[in-house]
């Protein structure tokens, strides 16, 4: 236990801060004290659990934050703590207004109790230089090789002689302050709950610096980066802060170009290349429609691959469709290439000699455009040839353009398999989420020889074919229709069977032919059939 009267006797100049003084105003009387960078004040805590340093000092200075407070010299003597700091008023301050009491996250009801003591020494007196200590650390934790500076969780590194936490913006601009030194390329500063990056301006003078590594931190505010506008950064990594969940993938990119226009990878991904703008294998305008993407390319490709008449519904009653196709030449697929199906219906306005015919190949009326698509020859797609940009999103509106291989299967052992290349451009148009096709636009050529060398190289994996739970009122009709068909009940007992199963028809189903096998379904589920 520490007795704060045994600390002051050999230090007279000395004043207590506890919860009976600081209501006298011995904190406004002792301003001068206070505010003297030249004195160590003495903190001490009671009432404190068996926990190791840094977990102590760390619900010290969480609670403080974004006040600054260096602790040094701690030790502990039973269920009591002490250690000094200096040039903290606003921390003391703070301590005062809050009565001296620090809420103790492991338990709320018993708080940690403070004492302070002003002027308990001075800086001639007892002497701290953690520079050395922290210089001999960064220098274990730098590979030469790589030039790369580990600090990853840095504080909780055994040879640290102090409480050293990144988060707080002082110590972490005198650690990065004696990096310098080092001249490093990359520095990982991750999983040190780094809020504020304004101590980063100690590696404006930095310039081999190319790569800062941020993940897992605690930065909410992308303009913070400002302050590493100065630097050469060309790589960055923030994945795994609360930034990262307020913006959608573009404008996260977006941003973060804008404040640092240097930059050529982001967590890992190369958004740009010696200025240049990297390619983007799939687009989205608006992340709010990556849903409806999915969920139209998971349905449309599988039925078009093998039940076209299926996807009559799917397309607006005055829906149109055209095609057009385009024979490459110089491509390994040239020699095999069959675009006939695809000419006698091409649109293609340029190749037109007379325009006035441009109508009699525009497709008009869902059952027309289905007609003509089961007209085409078979086909499988390679869902991992996909590439897919969402160029218009909207509550009642899509515009999708998906390119990617398909092969047409052969009519005979004799026929060769031919990989032809697509594009193609649909236009959804609906409302609460239930869309339907109101253009779509087919481009063919046979394959490039790139695209036909990756082309089904990638097994696709063997989906769940579970019946989708129906959502819409209608949906939810057809489903007692079906279980009415194959179970005989009424429609009655059919709605009930499917609201007791939350509308699952697998399960609904199950549950019915093992009720049915007990007999427990009563005789007037079938009545009808009396």
């Amino acid at each position: 236990m520490i007795n704060i009267q045994e600390l002051v006797r050999k230090h007279k100049e000395s004043v207590i801060l506890d919860t009976e003084s600081i209501r006298t105003g011995v904190l406004f009387r002792n301003a001068s004290i206070l505010k003297n960078s030249n004195s160590w004040h003495a903190f001490i805590l009671h009432n404190v659990e068996p926990q190791e340093r840094n977990e102590v000092l760390k619900i010290v200075l969480d609670h403080l934050y974004p006040l600054e407070l260096i602790p040094v010299k701690f030790e502990r003597r039973g269920n009591d703590c002490m250690f000094m700091a200096r040039n903290c008023t606003e921390a003391i301050e703070k301590l005062c207004k809050d009565n001296l009491f620090i809420p103790n996250p492991s338990d709320p009801m018993s708080p940690i109790r403070c004492e302070i003591v002003l002027q308990y020494s001075t800086m001639y007196q007892i002497r701290v230089d953690i520079q050395k200590n922290i210089s001999s650390v960064l220098h274990s934790l730098f590979d030469s090789s790589t030039k790369i500076l580990n600090l990853d969780n840095f504080s909780a590194n055994p040879e640290l002689s102090e409480y050293c936490p990144l988060s707080q913006p002082k110590i972490m601009y005198f650690v990065l302050h004696i990096a310098l030194g080092m001249h490093p390329i990359g520095i990982k500063l991750t999983n040190n709950e780094i809020q504020s990056l304004f101590p980063m301006e100690a590696l404006w003078s930095c310039t081999s610096l190319t790569n800062i590594d941020l993940r897992n931190n605690k930065i909410d505010n992308i303009q913070l980066l400002d302050t590493l506008k100065m630097t050469n950064l060309v790589e960055l990594w923030l994945d795994g802060n609360p930034l990262c969940d307020k913006l959608d993938e573009y404008s996260y990119i977006t941003q973060v170009k804008q404040i640092l226009p240097k930059i050529e990878r982001l967590d890992g991904i190369t958004i740009a290349k010696n200025g240049v703008p990297a390619f983007k294998t799939n687009y989205l305008c608006d992340s709010a429609g990556f849903n409806i993407v999915d969920q139209f390319i998971d349905y449309f490709f599988p039925l078009y691959d093998s039940e076209r008449k299926l996807l009559e519904n799917l397309y607006n009653p005055n829906a149109m469709c055209s095609m057009t196709n385009l024979y490459k030449n110089g491509q390994t697929s040239s020699h095999a290439a069959r675009l006939r199906s695809y000419q006698i219906n091409s649109r293609n306005l340029l190749a037109m000699a007379d325009l006035s015919r441009s109508q009699q190949y525009l497709i008009k009326g869902n059952q027309c455009i289905i007609r003509k698509l089961k007209a085409l020859p078979r086909t499988e797609h390679d869902p991992f040839s996909f590439t897919v940009d969402l160029m218009h999103y909207s509550d009642n509106c899509a515009v999708i353009s998906i390119t990617g291989v398909f092969r047409e299967i052969p009519e005979t052992l004799l026929e060769a398999e031919r990989h032809l290349g697509f594009c193609r451009t649909f236009v959804l148009t609906g409302s609460k989420g239930e869309f339907t096709i109101a253009n779509d636009m087919l481009h063919v050529y046979n394959a490039l020889t790139c695209q036909s060398v990756k082309a089904f190289s990638i097994s696709k994996p063997i989906k769940n074919k579970s019946i989708p739970i129906p959502t819409t009122f209608r949906d939810k009709e057809k489903a007692v229709h079906a279980i009415q068909m194959v179970t005989g009940a009424t429609k009655e007992w059919s709605r009930r069977f499917l609201e007791d199963s939350n509308f699952d028809v697998t399960r609904c189903i199950k549950t019915f032919m093992e009720h049915f096998k007990i007999d427990k379904i009563p005789a007037e589920a079938f009545k009808h059939q009396v």
